[in-house]
């Protein structure tokens, strides 16, 4: 497969000190690379010829930018977990407040003391 020559006729390669039009097309380090386009706004992909030193700075910036989205997904699920576990213990508290009261005003169960007044060890609810 022939490789194409560099789309920049000015730039100057960084190993070989000469302009890339001469020397990219003849290089080991002159590869295809699949890429996101940080300028388009759907994020299309593109295939692109560039130079491994370049490959790693693209690749750079496409990491940087999955780890914010990774960052904000995080975050946003951690949200949703803080809101559900404040609902079930409104829920839980509710429930417990309702069967407090249901003591309190003698429709519950309550504790029988008298087995710990005659020396066993463990308390004993009535109806349990």
């Amino acid at each position: 497969m022939q490789k194409p020559i560099h789309d920049d006729p000015n730039a100057m390669c960084p190993q070989w000190r000469k302009k890339c039009i001469k020397v990219c097309h003849t290089c080991e380090l002159w590869g295809p690379i699949r890429i996101v386009d940080p300028m388009s706004p759907n994020g299309a992909e593109i295939d692109k010829w560039m130079c491994a030193f370049n490959r790693v700075a693209a690749l750079e910036l496409a990491n940087l930018q999955a780890q914010r989205q990774t960052k904000a997904t995080v975050q946003e699920l951690r949200n949703d977990v803080d809101k559900q576990n404040a609902h079930a213990m409104v829920g839980a508290i509710s429930h417990l407040n309702t069967k407090m009261q249901r003591v309190i005003d003698g429709g519950g169960t309550t504790p029988d003391y008298t087995a710990l007044d005659q020396g066993q060890a463990t308390p004993k609810l009535i109806g349990h």
